[in-house]
């Protein structure tokens, strides 16, 4: 969404189908969150990423993100979860920066259900 988003007129549809599509994104992490506590590791392994979503470009600047981040990124090594494709980091890696501009920089797609629920909403 970060190319689409980048790039769309303030307070226009796209904006808005943008925002619809990252809030599922953490309202499915959320649900992951609430889920019984992880026995196996690739649910431990799911609920980091879900973690790391939520944690994406923070840049952690207190002693409680630097944990947190710590934690998530421990828990992705130890289950081997990798992150998904476009996936820019915490905030704090090398070259976190560069990534975040080209995926802005990039080419992108709405998913339809976002166009369609924020075109709808325009008009009610």
């Amino acid at each position: 969404m970060r190319p689409i988003y980048g790039s769309c007129e303030g307070f226009g549809v796209e904006e808005e189908a943008c925002c619809l599509v990252m809030g599922r994104v953490w309202s499915i992490c959320e649900e992951i969150r609430r889920l019984p506590i992880p026995r196996t590791l690739p649910d431990l392994g799911l609920t980091a990423i879900a973690s790391a979503l939520m944690w994406e470009g923070e840049d952690p600047s207190d002693s409680m993100e630097v944990a947190a981040i710590g934690l998530i990124r421990a828990t992705l090594a130890v289950t081997g979860t990798a992150m998904p494709p476009g996936w820019t980091g915490f905030g704090d890696e090398p070259g976190m920066l560069e990534r975040d501009r080209a995926l802005h920089t990039g080419s992108g797609v709405i998913p339809a259900w976002a166009m369609a629920e924020a075109e709808a909403a325009r008009c009610a």
